[in-house]
């Protein structure tokens, strides 16, 4: 178990470290199966960083060969984990399980649209002046007494009054 231990880490070095051990019977050929998964996601991605543990047993009642666990640099977290099993009784599969809420916390988040309310009467055109800089447009169906208060309903950040953008004050009032 010591020579396991010790092959943990960038999967080249623990593939030499694991091909001086011992093994014999299924862990021979678990060896050999690792040695060749490494292998293939190398030669499709050669400079992705590949680590080994071949002592890692978590999910090993479920699964019943090579697992993997998918993680990124600078996240906090497993994006994902997943390996063979036995579907539908003895026939095998391989699969994975995806963290979303590891994977949204991840990614860069676009800053806000810029969304504006364009009261109902208002020509085509304007509107599609204003898509066309960028703008998210949200439309008035009906006419509105106080359109500011409209836009701010439908969470835009401005309106278009008197031929003209203005922007909302967003602060909560007192």
């Amino acid at each position: 178990m010591a020579g396991l231990l010790e092959a943990a880490g960038p999967a080249q070095t623990g593939i030499t470290i694991m091909g001086k051990l011992d093994l014999v019977g299924e862990a021979a050929l678990l060896r050999q199966r690792l040695v060749e998964v490494v292998n293939l996601v190398l030669e499709k991605e050669p400079t992705l960083n590949v680590t080994i543990d071949p002592a890692d047993s978590r999910g090993f009642e479920y699964h019943t060969g090579i697992t993997f666990t998918l993680f990124a640099r600078d996240v906090r977290g497993e994006l994902g984990t997943g390996g063979r099993y036995l579907s539908g009784g003895d026939e095998l599969a391989t699969g994975f399980t995806l963290f979303t809420d590891v994977i949204m916390s991840a990614i860069a988040h676009p800053a806000s649209a810029r969304r504006i309310y364009v009261p109902f009467g208002v020509k085509t055109e304007i509107r599609k002046c204003l898509q066309d800089s960028g703008w998210i447009t949200v439309n008035g169906l009906v006419h509105e007494e106080n359109p500011s208060v409209e836009a701010l309903r439908l969470e835009c950040t401005h309106v278009w009054l008197v031929d003209q953008i203005q922007q909302l004050d967003l602060q909560p009032s007192n």
